[in-house]
């Protein structure tokens, strides 16, 4: 049976299963509400990762590529804002408090199946077929970035759906189109997705380590002047970095694949 031929019975096989466990909602019998979620989130998450392997696979598509020293202009300010989410002053001043630390590896593990699932869907699938639609040129860079974070803003809004707020997950749409914008452009600069799913998923860790496993106050006067401060700064560097990406690097060419084998060229 041929590869291809394999891949989308798989994807079908898998898209199927998600939609049983989406409905069917396992691990509801569980007495503790938050464990039933996240592990309901994983379950589903795993699975939607699953999925798009199956996908990029199709595609031929690259996911790793080996690191360079240019790479870390892009790679270490987008690690500072993963890292930035953990509540660090409320851990440290003792305002906020993880009260459930024998769950952390259930929530890390959470949250980095939703990093994988997003970034292999949006800046693995997404982002290179957009790119070969508005073409490597600077206008090409940027539309792709604008209109690939946009989608995964709004696909948020799905989040209604599990009851959310209606203000949460607006809010939620925002970031996570800054967010979305910051890793795409990672993977513009670098061609490794790899990086891009610890990025998002040490994000997601940080955003809900205290909401899920704790308790306290997480927006004090010090962590708003952190975080503000340096969401301006690296907003600044990413947004000079897509101005300045007109075309790619020769070794850039040969890391990052847009369609099946590589076919385009440029």
């Amino acid at each position: 049976m041929r590869l291809d031929r394999v891949c989308r019975i798989a994807v079908a096989g898998l898209s199927v299963l998600l939609l049983v466990c989406y409905f069917v909602r396992p691990f509801g019998n569980l007495a503790d509400e938050t464990i039933s979620a996240l592990a309901r989130s994983l379950l589903l998450h795993l699975i939607g990762t699953a999925i798009f392997c199956f996908v990029l696979l199709y595609l031929r598509a690259k996911v790793w590529a080996k690191p360079s020293r240019a790479a870390l202009l892009v790679l270490l300010p987008a690690f500072l804002i993963a890292l930035n989410n953990f509540p660090w002053i409320g851990l440290i001043s003792g305002s906020v408090r993880v009260d459930r630390p024998e769950w952390i590896w259930l929530l890390a593990l959470d949250a980095l199946f939703i990093g994988a699932f997003e970034e292999l869907a949006f800046r693995g699938a997404l982002l290179p077929i957009l790119l070969k639609r508005f073409g490597r040129t600077k206008k090409g860079f940027f539309w792709t970035v604008i209109l690939s974070s946009a989608i995964f803003g709004l696909f948020h809004l799905l989040n209604l759906l599990e009851g959310a707020g209606i203000g949460a997950t607006l809010l939620q749409v925002g970031y996570s189109f800054l967010i979305g914008g910051m890793c795409a452009i990672v993977y513009l600069k670098t061609g490794d997705l790899i990086a891009c799913i610890l990025i998002h998923g040490v994000y997601d860790l940080g955003g809900s380590l205290v909401p899920m496993l704790g308790s306290g106050e997480l927006w004090d006067l010090p962590t708003v002047i952190l975080t503000v401060l340096l969401s301006v700064t690296v907003t600044a560097w990413m947004l000079y970095l897509l101005i300045r990406m007109t075309r790619f690097r020769k070794e850039e060419k040969e890391e990052f694949h847009v369609g099946r084998g590589n076919q385009d060229q440029t």
